[in-house]
């Protein structure tokens, strides 16, 4: 309720839409969608160029999560953190984009 939803309903949407595909149980609380709704604490803007011909926004995507994980030593946790979403969130996208070039580790796991 202290959201500020600045997608308005579509973000909503999109929130719920993850936290049923990504919620092992059948209640959805507040833990499973902490990570969607965290406030930044800048305006959330960066400086990207968009080339005239475009981009791929999956590719875009691919690399920060790449990236993550490098910075992040391979523990997937800690490069969700960086990228301001749960591990579930970070672990699905992963997943989803057929990242394997590195190998994640989960936090604690040798």
């Amino acid at each position: 309720m202290d959201y500020h939803w600045p997608g308005n309903i579509r973000q909503l949407e999109a929130v719920i839409e993850r936290a049923v595909l990504m919620c092992d149980t059948d209640t959805i609380m507040l833990s499973d969608i902490k990570g969607e709704l965290r406030s930044r604490k800048t305006d959330g803007t960066f400086d990207i160029d968009i080339p005239d011909e475009g981009l791929v926004f999956d590719d875009l995507e691919k690399e920060l999560l790449r990236k993550a994980m490098a910075k992040a030593g391979g523990v997937a946790a800690k490069a969700a953190k960086l990228l301001g979403m749960s591990y579930k969130t970070f672990w699905y996208r992963w997943e989803k984009l057929s990242l394997e070039n590195l190998s994640p580790k989960k936090e604690g796991i040798p």
